[in-house]
């Protein structure tokens, strides 16, 4: 499984400690929080988990394996406002290719997002693509939390009654 764009860890952590049997890997742009996210990983003596630093917007299908991935987690990817810098977003046809490639067919893409602009951007490129399945309905959010587990964000907008954005999609391959 992979969590893609890991902050400073809170959820890899709390997800492979509820997971002990899986395999989590948790990729990062920002050296400092990798850091910050090992340094958590050690502490709590997690092993089933392991933190690398990639900008996944271009490297997603070099550090990981074809058909390598069950499940892939991104939560609360940076909105980048301004219109001039909406080509830095995650969620791009581009890095749809790289994560459909890297997952397993049935593999599940959970995205959440407290931004409803970016989310209507995502859920449209999303949809557009052609790769991915929504588990609902097309452009339909999902309520359910993807997991016992909860990054820092999710439990602020929780605190706070403020809405989050949930979408579950199958990844789509043809059979071989």
């Amino acid at each position: 499984e992979v969590d893609i764009g890991i902050g400073l860890g809170d959820f890899l952590c709390a997800y492979a400690k509820l997971h002990p049997e899986k395999r989590v890997a948790g990729l990062e742009v920002r050296e400092a929080f990798c850091d910050e996210a090992r340094l958590r990983l050690q502490q709590q003596e997690i092993t089933n988990a392991a933190v690398v630093h990639v900008d996944a917007t271009r490297y997603l299908d070099r550090v990981l394996a074809d058909d390598s991935i069950e499940r892939a987690f991104v939560s609360f990817p940076d909105p980048w406002f301004k219109k001039r810098h909406h080509k830095r977003r995650l969620i791009t046809g581009d890095f749809l290719s790289k994560l459909h490639r890297i997952m397993r067919g049935g593999g599940e893409f959970l995205l959440q997002s407290d931004n409803e602009e970016l989310v209507e951007f995502m859920v449209e490129a999303i949809e557009a693509s052609g790769l991915f399945d929504n588990q609902i309905a097309p452009y339909a959010p999902t309520k359910a939390p993807f997991s016992e587990a909860k990054t820092e964000r999710e439990l602020y907008y929780a605190k706070r009654g403020l809405p989050v954005w949930r979408y579950r999609y199958r990844c789509i391959k043809q059979q071989k």
